[in-house]
């Protein structure tokens, strides 16, 4: 009996260890590649990507790859003073600490830079690192006005090689591919009901009110470029819900526009022209690439097409605005009681 029990425990042993063999060959069928996560944040929180090394089977000493982020909604975060560079850190436990990061396009700034590249290395040695690894973490600080959606963290130009600095896999005509790349991606909570953009007109005689929909506070953007305090176009990351003509808030300065023009080709971006800087009692400021453009729902005088007095106003406008609508009312009033 004992010696039965001896022959399935040694049968079963080689088929533990035929089942670990057939699932390992199992995951390096997908073969070699980058490996980004998968997470789900929330507006105004600062979280972790994640690259891990999928080996494919191969012997892998270093790696190479770029992934994507959105510059608006999952933007990576900084470091430095002088250089701004990702705010990412390579695994200590790989031992490859020649590991660097960059933003790309190479000389990117603000809102241009839209790829993190990462080169895993060491100068010390050449040890393989094990299929599975953390490679490295990067933060992303979601801004508080991030929009709801998926947002991916998208491998490309994926290199992996090996301790004798033939290259596994990569980008070149000769280069078997990185088949093993999975992108990852940043998932936000979608708001339901968000901002509706189509106006309303009230006829009121003469002069009439124009009471937008929108809820100002929704509809904002980042500055995409650097701007002086005497600039009379403002760039901005997504001109998507600005109205043709309004004021946003940059900072503590309130600023006129009274036109949009969108990017060449496309795409979100903008700028808003026109610009009338420090009105309303503000005062004109320089402001940096990612400070908040915000449409504010203070209304302001504008001349209709039809060439009548009409008010820009939307819900909670201030009393005194709304003066401007009744003072042509009481003129007429007073002018037929005069003529009676």
């Amino acid at each position: 009996m004992g010696q039965r029990t001896g022959r399935v425990t040694v049968l079963g042993a080689a088929l533990t260890a035929c089942a670990l063999f057939l699932g390992s060959a199992a995951a390096w069928a997908q073969g070699p590649g980058i490996v980004m996560s998968t997470v789900t944040a929330a507006p105004g929180e600062t979280i972790d990507v994640t690259a891990t090394l999928a080996t494919g089977g191969e012997m892998v000493a270093g790696t190479q790859n770029d992934f994507s982020f959105d510059p608006v909604n999952t933007p990576v975060g900084t470091r430095g003073t002088t250089t701004l560079r990702p705010d990412c850190t390579f695994n200590p436990d790989i031992n490859k600490a020649a590991t660097s990061f960059a933003f790309q396009p190479a000389g990117c700034t603000g809102m241009d830079c839209v790829r993190v590249r990462a080169i895993v290395f060491a100068t010390d040695n050449t040890d393989p690192i094990l299929d599975g690894a953390l490679l490295y973490t990067c933060k992303i600080n979601v801004p508080t006005t991030a929009a709801g959606g998926s947002y991916p963290l998208a491998v490309s130009g994926a290199i992996l090689s090996n301790p004798t600095g033939q290259r596994v896999c990569g980008t070149g005509a000769s280069d078997p591919p990185c088949t093993g790349n999975v992108d990852g991606a940043v998932t936000l909570p979608t708001t339901p009901g968000g901002p509706t953009f189509t106006p309303t007109v009230s006829p009121t005689g003469p002069t009439r009110t124009v009471t937008s929909t929108a809820t100002p506070a929704t509809v904002q953007a980042l500055l995409s470029e650097n701007i002086t305090a005497t600039a009379t176009a403002i760039p901005i990351s997504d001109v998507l819900g600005f109205p043709a003509s309004g004021t946003v808030k940059i900072g503590s300065e309130l600023i006129n526009y009274s036109g949009i023009q969108q990017q060449v080709g496309g795409g979100p971006k903008g700028v808003l022209q026109n610009a009338q800087r420090g009105v309303e009692g503000t005062t004109a400021a320089a402001h940096t690439a990612g400070s908040l453009v915000q449409l504010q729902a203070e209304p302001f005088p504008q001349d209709d097409d039809d060439g009548c007095s009409c008010i820009i106003a939307s819900n909670g406008g201030s009393s005194r605005k709304a003066w401007m609508v009744l003072i042509p009312v009481i003129g007429l009033l007073v002018l037929r009681r005069r003529y009676r």
